[in-house]
């Protein structure tokens, strides 16, 4: 399955939460005509750092032109797409994904007069979202923790046959000019760890930069903007890891290049506002994928007495699947049909349930269930999540029983995985074997195998010359019986 590109470098974000494009950060306008005055210059190396331009020398002298498309509110995007690597496999129970927006520390210089440094701002100082009690969009504040829901994913609305995107936007209302850091991690689903699916362990730093107010001259007036907001990515294994900002000028105890080594680093910008919408910004999506992969299981007759008319029994135990989920039989895989139409008998399951042409799991993930197969004939269950388990047991038969286990995967983790039955009348069983991505479809062939008895006190080495011997003497012996 071809996936969308993941832009995990830098790239912009423009207009809003939908359009957002690969490439470096598009930065408008053209350098500051700053002055001796050391706000200027702090102000240069905070857009510098933040990758917001500090547009015509207008603004140097006067009013930013941001300000007059701007307001005391930013508004972060929290988004949310879900890939499947089959075409139409969404998990079904999965209903929402939850997000934690964390503040971490702020600072009170934007454009204060030029002797002040910068003056920290507690976490517990900074404000936080707007709490929103929407079904599948919830905001719920605690503290300097906001967390976020990010639904309905249950829904059949969908961007593509193997993606679903959904977003949730909070606002955060600021009344005092500075730069205000927070953090936002993934903090898990509804339900908890849903099977088969892959959850994003990155993290993203969202830096917020409010400005007062002027006049056309350039005086500080009442009142507060956002001037522009940014994003950066935080990868996996870095938890600890924060923006770098020791070059800001006027900026004091920031944990720079001061801080303890390996914890502080130039992370990957990925997204800045722009001039039109300073205040608005998409804090950059978070990725889950659900993987599935179905489970073939063959039945051979060998042998010249093997019976191709007989039914052979193969019992098969499967957990770790989404609890009181419907997994299909009749959706083929490699040209394989199902065997749930030829009679009530053919299908039957003890744990779990069979609803027509499905299999549903139970309350706990788990099903269990009898396949009766003749001879080159095949089961097929489809979307089996990855991390579930299977086990395949051949019921004893008057046949030798023998498996080969092996996956359609380019690197498959199981390869051709085998056992073999010595004596008839003897079940056979594989052992509890995970669904790994890695594998693709999986086969558990199965052989049974049944031969005529070698003839008693004829060596094994006899050939069809001594055969034929054989045949005939007893071909002279019974005519001479016949003429006495």
């Amino acid at each position: 399955m071809k996936k969308e590109k993941r832009a995990n470098g830098p790239h912009t974000v423009t207009g809003g939460p939908a359009n957002h494009t690969e490439g470096p950060a598009n930065h408008t306008g053209g350098p500051a005509n700053h002055t001796s005055h050391r706000i200027r210059a702090g102000l240069l190396a905070v857009c510098l750092t933040l990758g917001a331009a500090i547009p015509s020398g207008a603004w140097a002298a006067g009013k930013d032109p941001r300000q007059a498309v701007s307001g005391d509110e930013a508004t972060l995007t929290m988004g949310k797409i879900l890939t499947a690597n089959h075409a139409g496999k969404f998990p079904g129970t999965l209903r929402n994904v939850k997000y934690k927006l964390t503040a971490v520390r702020g600072f009170d210089n934007a454009n204060e007069s030029t002797g002040a440094s910068g003056k920290p701002i507690a976490a517990e100082n900074m404000p936080m979202p707007e709490a929103s009690a929407a079904e599948h969009h919830q905001v719920k504040v605690n503290g300097t923790n906001a967390e976020i829901t990010v639904g309905d994913f249950q829904t059949a609305e969908r961007d593509s046959d193997t993606k679903k995107s959904r977003v949730t936007p909070v606002k955060i209302k600021f009344r005092r000019a500075g730069y205000y850091l927070y953090k936002l991690t993934e903090e898990g689903s509804d339900p908890e760890k849903v099977p088969g699916v892959t959850y994003d362990d990155h993290s993203y730093f969202v830096a917020v930069y409010v400005t007062n107010k002027t006049d056309d001259a350039g005086n500080t007036e009442d009142g507060v903007y956002v001037h522009n907001i940014t994003s950066y990515r935080n990868e996996s294994g870095k938890e600890n890891y924060q923006p770098n900002l020791s070059d800001i000028s006027g900026i004091t105890d920031n944990g720079g290049s001061d801080a303890t080594e390996n914890v502080r680093e130039n992370l990957a910008k990925v997204g800045t506002s722009d001039g039109e919408h300073p205040n608005r910004l998409e804090a950059y999506r978070f990725w889950n994928d659900a993987h599935v992969q179905d489970l073939v299981i063959t039945n051979n007759v060998k042998g010249n007495l093997g019976d191709r008319n007989k039914a052979f029994e193969f019992q098969v135990k499967l957990s770790g699947l989404e609890p009181g989920t419907a997994y299909t039989t009749e959706e083929a895989a490699a040209d394989t049909g199902d065997r749930t139409d030829d009679g009530v008998n053919v299908v039957r399951a003890s744990v779990g349930t069979i609803q027509g042409k499905t299999l549903v799991s139970d309350d706990s993930g788990k099903a269990e269930f009898t396949v009766r197969l003749k001879d080159d004939e095949k089961f097929v269950l489809n979307g089996l999540p990855v991390s579930a388990s299977y086990q395949v047991t051949e019921q004893a038969s008057d046949h030798i029983a023998s498996y080969r286990i092996s996956g359609s995967g380019k690197t498959p983790e199981i390869q051709n995985k085998m056992k073999d039955n010595d004596i008839k009348d003897k079940a056979l069983s594989t052992e509890a074997e995970r669904v790994d991505e890695a594998d693709g479809t999986v086969t558990v062939a199965f052989i049974n195998e049944r031969n005529l008895a070698t003839v008693t006190g004829v060596a094994e080495s006899t050939g069809p010359a001594a055969l034929l011997a054989i045949a005939a003497a007893g071909a002279i012996a019974t005519r001479r019986r016949k003429y006495e």
